[in-house]
């Protein structure tokens, strides 16, 4: 095992491990495609974004953070790129209304 900085490649391992660690979570409730976009929005020199791979290559955990100010940025501009996928999903999945308060 060795940890790395993570790279785009990495994102749909990334976005399925979320869906399987935190699937009640509201954005683990996103498609992985869209999870995968969320997380790739990250990869940058202003984010500590850490993978765990085995020798094969594959993620096995990850850890995102940074700046909160620029987490948050991030965060707005994916919301912002993604308005009509996320209103959609959102719209069009039942299971999220439960989690919406």
């Amino acid at each position: 095992m060795k940890v790395r900085t993570a790279q785009k490649e990495d994102c749909k391992q990334i976005a399925i491990i979320h869906k399987k660690r935190l699937p009640d979570h509201l954005i683990g409730m996103l498609s992985v495609g869209l999870l995968k976009r969320f997380y790739e929005s990250f990869i940058s020199e202003q984010s500590l974004f850490l993978v765990c791979v085995d020798d094969e290559n594959r993620v096995l955990g990850f850890q995102l953070g940074g700046d909160v100010c620029h987490i948050q940025k991030t965060k707005k501009i994916f919301v912002r790129k993604n308005f009509c996928r996320l209103f959609f999903y959102i719209l069009f999945s039942p299971k999220i209304y439960p989690q919406i308060y």
